[in-house]
């Protein structure tokens, strides 16, 4: 660019990349003289992936999934998507200063050599796959630490993180079963555009208008919101509000409080009245936003389907009753004009998955619901998620405590437990009841914080011998070569 103007826009250059620069490239920026003068800085930052929300991170890989499990796609593909996966894992290790232990889900299957060669069902070395390779990357980063490169590296060993790689094919049912927290519903039922939602607000003329909010971290409310049972969360913003009213200044000078002529207290008023006023949209945002997951709740019948479900999935009724069949009580949910084809799907893949069943019943049940075309194809396709039809289903490990009663709210789960709400329940309430199923992972991964993970289901790529060298000192401190140097 300078090369070509007598007088630069910019007088120098600031390079920011996500990852690393690979010598090609950087050969290719070396071309350019008045490029290396210029340039004042040069950083890799290692930010190849997307923070959600506090603690929860993202890949920004959607199309992983449909690399991953199509068998008729080159085995290249898989390969970079593999390579992508990896890449990015590492850089998250990298910024959040951890040199976790890697352990994997292991499938029925042979290992990964094995897979290599041809000589097992596809997907089943996955998991092993990629923790070999972010094993490998981690060892060779650490490695590149130690002769200087990566000085500025300095992870915490002294207490180990633990990363731990499942696939989906480990628990297909986890995305299948409605929700009713309230984030959960808001994304399945409401939609989202990413965490953007749109709706119709009154504006300061009194006139309706297309408004549009983020639902994250920078939302004052949501935070506390979006984890609690649709229940609870009603009953949440309905309280705060009230007692944001309640204690606010300028909702009572509103009112006619009896400071309303006090100068001081009225000029503390005016100050508060933009985060007074911003604050009363989110409420009342969030207020309408739950009458709308309640209203597309009953709507839609909800209240069944989601009984079904948890029946299936459970292999007991809500009372703790084993219930020996579901083909009726599903076939005529399936038959029912009023039920969405993909609540639909959901309960046929559901039945497909925790029901012992052939192909002559999916069939029955695929014309019952009218299901054809992609749908149809879309319940075919849980093979490659290892569904297996005309065998027992296996319940995952955890599911007893539930039952049990002794898995009950945690730390790491506050969400678990029955509401804590002292309040009588509508007849219009989500029940609890619709929420008794648990994800395997969550029991794996309080294990794993319990230090009692199985070591066979579990097994680890790691060797602590390789933590500990992530903790030797650099043997030189980081030069300050210039990169046109290399």
């Amino acid at each position: 660019v300078w090369e070509h103007q007598k007088k630069p826009m910019y007088a120098a250059a600031h390079i920011y990349v996500t990852y690393e620069l690979d010598n090609m490239l950087i050969h290719s920026l070396k071309q350019s003289a008045e490029l290396v003068a210029r340039t004042k800085a040069l950083r890799e930052l290692y930010t190849e992936f997307l923070t959600v929300e506090h603690q929860v991170y993202n890949m920004d890989l959607p199309e992983a999934f449909h690399r991953l499990y199509t068998p008729s796609l080159p085995k290249r593909e898989k390969q970079e998507m593999i390579g992508h996966i990896v890449e990015r894992l590492l850089t998250l290790c990298v910024t959040l200063g951890e040199r976790p232990l890697v352990r994997y889900k292991r499938r029925e299957g042979q290992s990964a050599a094995a897979a290599a060669g041809g000589e097992e069902e596809p997907h089943t070395a996955l998991c092993e796959e990629i923790a070999t390779k972010l094993e490998r990357r981690l060892k060779w980063f650490a490695n590149d630490k130690s002769q200087g490169t990566n000085s500025w590296w300095q992870p915490d060993t002294s207490e180990p993180s633990t990363i731990l790689i499942v696939e989906r094919a480990s628990d297909a049912l986890a995305p299948l079963v409605h929700e009713y927290t309230y984030q959960a519903m808001v994304q399945d039922i409401i939609g989202l555009d990413g965490d953007k939602y749109t709706f119709k607000s009154t504006n300061a003329k009194g006139e309706e208008a297309p408004a549009t909010v983020q639902l994250n971290d920078d939302d004052p409310l949501w935070p506390s919101l979006r984890h609690l049972h649709i229940a609870d969360a009603i009953d949440k913003v309905l309280d705060d509000f009230n007692n944001f009213i309640k204690n606010n200044k300028a909702a009572s000078m509103a009112k006619g409080g009896k400071d309303d002529k006090d100068l001081k207290a009225l000029s503390e008023v005016v100050k508060s009245m933009p985060q007074f006023n911003e604050l009363m949209k989110k409420y009342s945002m969030h207020i309408d936003l739950t009458k709308k997951c309640m209203a597309k709740y009953e709507q839609t019948g909800l209240e069944a389907i989601s009984t079904e479900e948890q029946n299936m999935v459970m292999g007991e009724d809500p009372q703790g009753k084993p219930v020996k069949s579901f083909r009726e009580s599903v076939g005529k949910l399936l038959g029912d004009p009023g039920v969405s084809a993909d609540n639909k799907l959901r309960l046929v893949m559901i039945f497909c998955i925790t029901q012992e069943l052939n192909q002559a019943d999916v069939d029955r049940m695929l014309e019952t619901a009218g299901l054809a075309g992609a749908l149809k194809q879309a319940v075919s396709n849980l093979a490659l998620l290892g569904v297996k039809l005309k065998e027992p289903p296996v319940q995952p490990k955890g599911m007893q405590r539930i039952k049990a009663g002794a898995m009950g709210a945690t730390k790491l789960f506050p969400f678990m437990g029955k509401s804590d709400s002292k309040k009588p329940r509508k007849a219009t309430d989500v029940s609890f009841d619709l929420a008794r199923y648990r994800p395997a992972l969550q029991f794996d991964i309080q294990d794993a914080l319990e230090s009692k993970l199985d070591k066979q289901d579990w097994p680890s790529v790691t060797d602590p011998a390789d933590l500990a060298a992530a903790r030797t000192p650099a043997n030189k401190p980081r030069g300050r070569a210039g990169w046109a140097d290399k």
